[in-house]
């Protein structure tokens, strides 16, 4: 597991959630459709599909 260091106030973010939040990080930013870091499934998605691959 990889994590990718961002700027201050923002915490550290594992590389593999990347995707699933539909981000990337350009610099120490991390970079999404909306505004904050949040995912765009509901939670027990983003949990089925962990578990499915």
């Amino acid at each position: 597991m990889r994590w990718q260091p961002l700027r201050t106030p923002h915490l550290p973010l594992e590389s593999q959630k990347l995707s699933a939040h539909l981000a990337e990080i350009v610099g120490k930013d991390a970079r999404g459709p909306i505004k904050r870091l949040l995912s765009p499934l509901p939670l027990h998605e983003l949990f089925a599909q962990a578990a499915a691959g």
